[in-house]
């Protein structure tokens, strides 16, 4: 079950291509890989590949965590403000030291986007609920399936976050764009999709500033492994 940064040992390499990609002006949203430009993940292996994202940056497991985590910043990438994501996939990078135990980054990032993200729309307790698995799992205490599957319908996140978007956030313009993050937080590790993306659209700035927060968070995890 354990996961480590860079197992591959080929932080170096990828770090200068970045570099060189970035320097290039060839990093961009829309687009996974042609050949020359990319988005964090195209641009980090010269090409597009989650599962080879995992195996060389972040370490995978039998959960397939490293894989979500791939999902999650490249979704990221995709949602964040144009200048900002252009030094993404380098904060990625940099952010993972060699050999640093990502285990849980994962886990962590739910509870951060379910115990703070999300705190104030939390009006059915639904986010607390779903935290508490996870605290439990990050305290060694893995919930059984019986527990996990008490909370969640199927798969575990996109019932947690599209319960939030669909009950949990019905009314404010405030509470739609907290929706938002959690379904693209769902889209990111689960390819979920959801009609509040369409509020994303209308709200711009709004979406703006959560996808920085979100990506904010998973850096400073990511950071605080080192």
């Amino acid at each position: 079950m354990e996961m480590i940064a860079w197992p591959t040992g080929e932080h170096e390499k990828i770090r200068a291509r970045i570099a060189r990609h970035r320097e290039l002006d060839e990093i961009i949203q829309g687009t996974g890989w042609n050949g020359r430009i990319g988005c964090a993940i195209g641009c980090s292996l010269d090409k597009y590949d989650h599962e080879e994202f995992a195996n060389v940056l972040i370490g995978n497991n039998d959960r397939n965590d490293g894989i979500k985590i791939a999902l999650l910043i490249d979704r990221l990438h995709e949602l964040l403000p144009f200048a900002l994501s252009l030094d993404w996939p380098g904060r990625v990078a940099h952010a993972l030291t060699p050999g640093a135990d990502t285990t849980h980054v994962l886990s962590r990032w739910f509870v951060w986007l379910l115990r703070v993200e999300l705190k104030d729309h939390d009006a059915f307790g639904y986010c607390a609920k779903v935290a508490a698995l996870y605290e439990c799992r990050l305290a060694g205490d893995e919930p059984s399936a019986t527990t996990w599957s008490s909370v969640y319908d199927d798969a575990a996140d996109i019932a947690a976050l599209a319960a939030l978007a669909s009950y949990a956030y019905a009314d404010a313009t405030a509470t739609h764009s907290a929706a938002n993050a959690a379904v693209a937080a769902a889209h990111a590790v689960y390819g979920v999709h959801d009609g509040s993306y369409a509020y994303a659209a209308a709200n711009a700035d709004a979406a703006d500033a959560i996808a920085t927060r979100m990506a904010n968070a998973l850096i400073a995890i990511m950071s605080a492994n080192n």
